[in-house]
């Protein structure tokens, strides 16, 4: 959503409410160490839940996967092809439930829209 790229996605950062969105990036590495996930998370400035997030998918080979999600109004997420859960895991590849945290930084913060 808010990566440099252009993805093909239902989902927009001008769905997004207008404001200042505070930047978390975590860096999970599967098992055997072999394939990352990129997780970049959007927090709206005071808010505790993340309204957005990209998570990019690079697998041993160095293919790179990439899909967004966007928090509903009803607090469903939904992803890049328009597929909605109650969770962002349910919305993920199974495999991902077995990656390891290896890294986490917080990141520049991102605006959306005119936040008056």
């Amino acid at each position: 959503m808010f990566l440099p790229i252009e993805v093909q996605s239902v989902n927009n950062a001008g769905q997004l409410k207008a404001g200042e969105y505070a930047v978390h990036c975590a860096v999970y590495a599967s098992p055997d160490q072999k394939s990352t996930v990129l997780h970049y998370e959007y927090k709206r400035a005071g808010l505790a839940d993340a309204e957005a997030c990209d998570v990019l998918f690079i697998d041993g080979a160095g293919a790179v996967r990439v899909c967004d999600f966007i928090r509903m109004p009803d607090r469903s997420w939904r992803d890049s092809f328009g597929a909605r859960a109650d969770s962002l895991l349910a919305l993920l590849p199974p495999e991902i439930a077995e990656y390891r945290l290896v890294d986490e930084r917080a990141l520049p913060s991102q605006i959306v829209g005119d936040p008056k």
